[in-house]
This record gives C-alpha cells, structure tokens and sequence, in this order.
C-alpha cells in the first residue's frame, strides 16, 4: 500500500493534540460548561470541526464525552460521599434535581437513588 503523505500524518498529529487538549478543557469545565462552542472557541476552531475531529479520533460524539465526564463524577458523589441527590445535581450544574435524576437514570440505567443503595 503506497505510505501516506506527510500531509497526512501532520493532520493526524494535529488531530490527537486538539482531542488531547480538548479532553484537557473538557476535565477543567465539564461541571458548568456544556456547549460545543465554548470548547471549539477555546481551541480556536470552528464547532463543526471540533465534532468532526472527535468523532474521527475517539469514535465518539461531543455530547458523549460531556454526559460520560458527568455521569462518572454523579457516580462517584453517589457512591463515595452522603451529600444528597440535590446538591449533586446543583455540584454537577443541573436545573433541578429531578432532570439530572432523569439523565442519570437514562444513562446509567436507574436511578441516583438506586444506584446509591445497590
């Protein structure tokens, strides 16, 4: 198979460092930031290429990566601490308690509650 062309391994490189430097911001803002374009600004890139680019690197969407951040850290508030669902879901950034126990039930499968106490 003919090798690929610099071009090409350069917008590979440059790929993986916008998904590193990404998951970087995504680490730092995930609780109160969840809009494409606040990431793409940050980078400098437009949003549609912020999606496109993730989308090729991790096989994933934007929206994803941002409910998979949340829900991890709801799982670990639920599982490590006794603070109530309430003041998760204001932690995480959500309107009300019942939304985020919404969310989380469509994600992980049952409820804040529930998965406390399994």
């Amino acid at each position: 198979s003919p090798s690929r062309g610099l071009g090409d391994v350069y917008k590979r490189q440059r790929q993986d460092e916008l998904t590193d430097h990404f998951f970087f911001l995504l680490h730092q803002h995930y609780k109160k930031e969840r809009s494409v374009s606040f990431y793409a600004d940050k980078l400098y890139i437009s949003d549609k290429y912020l999606m496109r680019v993730l989308k090729k690197s991790t096989g994933q969407t934007f929206h994803f990566w941002v409910i998979e951040f949340i829900m991890r850290e709801a799982k670990l508030l639920l599982r490590s601490t006794t603070i109530s669902i309430t003041e998760i879901s204001e932690k995480l950034n959500y309107p009300n308690p019942s939304f985020f126990s919404r969310v989380f039930h469509q994600y992980v499968g049952m409820t804040p509650k529930e998965f406390r106490n399994q």
